[in-house]
């Protein structure tokens, strides 16, 4: 081969010495090496392949492969064998560790979903009119999907339009994805698009200008079939200015290994009840579901000026580790006196054998935020004798 500079050298180039590498090393006929390089080439060969008035990653192919191949080297113990040519060797070392776009801006399970090669990544792309949509990543367990959405060509311009009543807003803002599973609409019970928080080189803290991710939770479909756990969706996204929406075909695969508890156990004192419907454990989070009725119990004199909030819940393991939740809200005045809701916490690590739930209010100051105790941490106020066991049972 005539020697190149690694960025130069081609999809075949690449193929062809893993190849080489690894009949050197004595691999079997038929084995892994060869399923890895047909796929490799398969997926060099679809993303090669251009849909009209699409716009596609021209570099994508050629990451993926070389990424693909650096892993597959590296586990086959190629990588520092001598089998492989200096020039090859240079290419793969100039690879950098590449994982998915929830690594870097997702909560945490996402990211931890992420990291365990449970998302998908299909790096869909929808150009028009000077602005280009990415589909990066997608995370479904069966209870919400997640999409990481990134935008080019509206640079300085927030992902979202925060002023709803602008009558002629600019060009560029998302809205919220339509989905479908054939012609058949996907619907959901709650919809977010969360953006990203960023810092400008000034210090200033804003939002991102290129990347979000989108959430919906409880899909349906409106011809009342079930979801099922591996499929393509196509996704239109609404963009501002722009005539048509963009439109995707990526593939969703749910995670494996959730599970769903229905235990409907309560406990309560004079001043306060509750029962807890549902816990569900996914390899991408922790949802509590759980009905209360009352407020939060006395306990004892507060500052003046200070109140307790609404009754929250911790969730631990038998060990006595816990989940942070993912986000908590704050009534500006008198919590209500029942509620339904649900609460979602990061995934744990392992599944545990038995969950207790701690229920527990902030102690509230005059501006309706918690207030913060010596340690500078929000101050709270636990109910011990509120407490919940759970059995984790399959």
């Amino acid at each position: 081969m005539t020697n190149r500079m690694p960025s130069e050298m081609e999809e075949a180039d690449i193929l062809q010495e893993i190849r080489d590498a690894g009949l050197n090393l004595g691999m079997p006929a038929g084995g892994y090496s060869d399923r890895i390089l047909k796929r490799l080439q398969e997926e060099a060969r679809n993303n090669r392949l251009k849909q009209p008035g699409k716009a596609r990653r021209p570099h994508f192919a050629r990451r993926m492969i070389a990424v693909t191949v650096a892993s597959a080297m590296l586990c086959a113990g190629i990588v520092g064998s001598g089998f492989v040519s200096p020039v090859m060797a240079a290419a793969l070392r100039n690879i950098p560790v590449v994982g998915g776009l929830f690594q870097d801006i997702g909560k945490s399970g996402l990211k931890k979903a992420s990291e365990a090669g449970l998302t998908t990544i299909p790096e869909q792309q929808d150009a028009q009119d000077e602005i280009t949509i990415t589909i990066s990543e997608v995370a479904y367990d069966g209870i919400r999907l997640s999409m990481a959405i990134e935008r080019e060509g509206a640079e300085g311009l927030n992902m979202v339009n925060r002023d709803r009543a602008e009558e002629h807003p600019a060009k560029g803002y998302l809205g919220y994805p339509e989905m479908y599973l054939g012609d058949t609409k996907i619907g959901y019970r709650t919809r977010t698009l969360n953006e990203i928080a960023s810092t400008d080189q000034s210090g200033k803290v804003g939002f991102s200008d290129n990347t979000l991710i989108a959430e919906f939770e409880n899909l349906s479909r409106t011809d009342g079939g079930d979801i099922p756990d591996d499929f393509e969706m196509r996704v239109l996204i609404p963009v501002t200015g722009i005539e048509q929406p963009y439109e995707f075909v990526i593939p969703v695969k749910k995670m494996q290994n959730g599970i769903t508890l229905s235990p409907e156990k309560s406990q309560s004192n004079d001043e306060f009840a509750y029962t807890v419907q549902k816990v569900i454990l996914t390899p991408s989070m922790t949802k509590l579901i759980v009905d209360t009725k009352g407020f939060a119990p006395d306990a004892g004199p507060l500052p003046k000026g200070h109140k307790l909030s609404a009754v929250h819940f911790e969730i631990i393991n038998e060990q006595g580790e816990g989940v942070e939740q993912e986000y908590i809200a704050f009534e500006h005045g008198l919590p209500p006196v029942t509620s339904h809701s649900e609460e979602t916490y990061a995934p744990f690590d392992q599944r545990p054998q038995k969950l207790i739930i701690k229920p527990y209010a902030f102690i509230i100051g005059s501006d309706w935020l918690p207030v913060l105790d010596e340690n500078g941490n929000d101050s709270k106020v636990y109910y011990d004798d509120l407490e919940l066991k759970i059995d984790v049972k399959l």
